[in-house]
């Protein structure tokens, strides 16, 4: 199975294709913001490199989320259309299960992926590696540091890493600290992720998985408790 694999969550853009969970070809870019710019030039180089036409696609893999808003609507779009339009599988899958992957060679180790979510709050869920594959403990959610730290008191009887943004805060040294590569979301990874697929009409369902309302969407709920929520935005004939 060829699969193309794609995260835009953060300011990482990362794209690669496999074949039977092989690397053929990747494409790793960090700080950059222009996701929507960059993202179809790079996939279509890496098909290039990997002597592959679209139509020799098998499936596509997306993180959908949580991180930036932006970002994950790029991802999931580009996602969406490209597998409508091929006729193939769309799988979407959690952007902090993809980080906890860096740290999955690391047998019985409690794996924390964040995604700094502002306001000393962050995207979060709690992973262990079990017989080489990753498995979640707590959910991923959005979350203040100190809701996230008592959570992990739980486990602090074991090996406990943080990975994603854990260094935009202060964390307690018993934590082991990840390298800098090791922070960052490797869209390889998600050959190896658990997810829901979408074939054919369903991958019009997709939706992206953003843990937190928007601020407007949430001043918006705040000044009208007893509107339901599909009236969000108001439309004119």
């Amino acid at each position: 199975m060829k699969e193309l694999l794609l995260d835009t969550c953060n300011q990482t853009l990362s794209v690669a294709i496999t074949e039977n969970q092989k690397l053929i070809a990747e494409q790793i870019l960090c700080g950059f913001k222009n996701h929507a710019e960059t993202i179809m030039p790079e996939i279509d180089a890496l098909l290039k490199k990997a002597k592959l036409r679209p139509k020799d696609l098998d499936q596509i893999v997306v993180s959908s989320g949580p991180g930036s808003y932006t970002g994950i609507r790029i991802g999931v779009t580009v996602a969406k259309t490209l597998g409508y339009t091929l006729k193939i599988p769309v799988k979407c899958v959690s952007s902090l299960e993809l980080l906890a992957h860096n740290l999955s060679f690391i047998e019985n180790l409690v794996i924390v992926p964040m995604i700094n979510a502002r306001r000393n709050h962050v995207y979060a869920g709690i992973y262990r590696v079990e017989n080489q594959k990753i498995i979640n403990l707590q959910k991923d959610e959005y979350q203040s540091l100190a809701d996230l730290q008592s959570k992990l008191d739980k486990y602090q009887n074991m090996q406990i890493a943080l990975t994603g943004d854990y260094e935009d805060f202060d964390f307690s040294n018993n934590y082991i600290k990840t390298n800098k590569l090791n922070t960052l979301p490797n869209a390889y990874y998600l050959t190896f992720c658990n997810g829901k697929t979408y074939i054919g009409e369903e991958v019009h369902k997709i939706v992206p998985n953003y843990l937190k309302n928007v601020e407007a969407v949430e001043n918006w709920q705040k000044e009208n408790p007893n509107e339901h929520k599909e009236n969000y935005i108001k439309t004119t004939k």
